[in-house]
């Protein structure tokens, strides 16, 4: 009592705080061993159940499991971190790496049951270890060296805002330019299956007007949520009725029949983000059980549904479909860009240059690059070209194994600090800034997925609509220093970025 008289300042409890904070780090990191010393002795069990045949490879693949599930784990127990660093493990783990070690096993791979030389096989291996080592390494000093300030501490005690008349009237500009855009295209292609019947209006308009499907989708879709977070910031009916009209218009322009299944896990993933707090561990894990199960669950139905297969439900397998399904073919996608290497040698930028252009059509640009997964699978044979190529294998066919290490670290810095920062403005004043880094978490499954060439256009289109928002209703405002030492309700980000 005598030190406090002393030091009225200090809270009476703050021993006691203190101690808990470190009980809840010990706890996090016993956590953490335990998930990734779980998830190594089940990737070994997998390599001889499945009977790899190996050894070295073997080896390799395990050792990038491990690093991937402690980075998994560590972005999962630690309240500094959004989804954003679970999610690219969970995509390097179980849509790449894991049914990776199945197909080599069995020596035979979705697409037309090719098998491939144990040579290429063990090259595959070098690369993902030597690019999952540099991410963690990457992602590591990021942890240790970055300290994510607060919104208000950023610009020198000034905070964005947005002012929500302006936004309101961008969010219903972009809800009518998704009006045009398929108006343009025939209302007819929003309700069509993506096989089945009615799949040939689907195929045609996807060739011919891509940009503007994807316009009236995106749009639509900013429109929808940035109403949202405007009615859960004003808490007033009329926000509220808005939200749910644009809702249901949202969901007219994408109808789960007909949009790829990566648009629509990725718009779950964008809805939980901006609606749940998943700084907090639990969840954070709870959804990571989920997205495992929905692997080999809702993801196939998801896919029966826009295919109009449904009949065949109660014939579903879905260990079968796991083994074969073209939907984790990362590992054979790698191969075959491995191959194409060792044929052809490195595009030496060419893939890279050819991403970064994009928008640019080949009327203008005759030599334009083949997406990398296309590339490499017209090299070995493909007849169907629609193929995907993991970023490793990306990086890989331009800078081969040095480019691997140096991007890779790059990545892993950047995939933590991006994560940093989407946990402490998660529930910003800047509604839109909240939005735009939602929209990085829900789709960056697909530009880790690939080819780059072919998944950025659609990405580059939805977030430069959102950051068209952004741009348009952000603002900022000037706090006096009291108000910066006594926080209230508008500094709620300064309260969610403490250690």
């Amino acid at each position: 009592m005598k030190q406090a008289t002393k030091n009225p300042k200090r809270p009476l409890n703050t021993k006691r705080v203190t101690k808990n904070r470190c009980s809840h780090s010990y706890s996090g990191k016993a956590l953490r061993i335990a998930g990734t010393v779980t998830g190594i002795s089940l990737s070994i069990i997998l390599v001889v159940v499945a009977g790899f045949p190996d050894l070295l490879s073997a080896i390799l693949l395990t050792t990038s499991l491990a690093l991937l599930f402690d980075l998994a784990f560590f972005g999962i127990f630690s309240q500094r971190f959004s989804i954003l660093t679970m999610c690219f493990c969970f995509y390097h783990i179980f849509f790449y790496i894991v049914p990776g070690i199945v197909h080599i096993s069995e020596n035979r791979f979705p697409f037309y049951g090719l098998s491939y030389p144990i040579e290429e096989v063990r090259s595959a291996s070098v690369l993902i270890l030597v690019f999952t080592a540099a991410v963690y390494s990457g992602a590591m000093l990021c942890a240790r060296r970055v300290k994510v300030a607060s919104p208000d501490q950023r610009a020198g005690g000034s905070e964005r805002y947005s002012n929500l008349r302006i936004l309101l009237l961008v969010s219903i500009g972009l809800m009518v330019l998704a009006g045009m855009a398929g108006r343009y295209v025939g209302w007819d292609f929003f309700l069509a299956r993506r096989g089945g019947e009615n799949s040939s209006i689907l195929d045609r308009a996807l060739v011919e007007n891509q940009i503007v499907i994807n316009m009236a989708r995106f749009a639509s879709f900013v429109s929808c949520m940035s109403m949202w977070l405007m009615a859960r910031k004003e808490k007033t009916v009329p926000f509220t009725v808005l939200a749910i009209a644009m809702t249901f218009i949202a969901v007219f322009f994408n109808a789960p029949q007909s949009i790829p299944r990566f648009y629509l896990f990725g718009y779950i993933l964008v809805i939980i983000y901006v609606s749940v707090d998943m700084s907090r561990p639990l969840r954070k894990f709870s959804l990571f059980m989920v997205m495992s199960m929905s692997m080999v669950i809702l993801f196939p139905l998801a896919n029966m549904i826009s295919r109009g297969d449904i009949n065949h439900l109660e014939y579903f397998d879905p260990v079968d479909y796991y083994r074969t399904s073209g939907d984790f073919d990362g590992m054979q996608s790698t191969l075959n860009v491995v191959h194409y290497v060792d044929q052809q040698g490195t595009r030496k930028g060419g893939q890279l240059a050819g991403t970064a252009f994009t928008f640019i059509p080949r009327s203008i640009w005759p030599d334009k690059p083949q997406p990398t997964g296309s590339l490499a699978a017209q090299n070995i044979g493909y007849h169907f070209l629609n193929i995907s190529a993991p970023l490793p294998s990306e990086i890989y066919i331009d800078f081969w194994y040095p480019g691997a290490v140096i991007l890779g670290f790059l990545i892993g810095f950047a995939l933590l600090r991006v994560d940093m920062a989407a946990r402490i403005y998660q529930r910003s004043d800047d509604v839109m800034l909240t939005l735009f880094l939602g929209l990085i978490i829900g789709f960056e499954t697909i530009v880790l997925r690939g080819s780059l060439m072919a998944a950025l256009a659609p990405i580059a289109l939805i977030l430069g609509l959102t950051y068209l928002a952004l741009f348009l209703s952000s603002r900022g405002r000037r706090r006096s220093r009291n108000q910066r030492r006594q926080p209230g309700r508008s500094s709620r980000p300064i309260a969610v970025g403490r250690r």
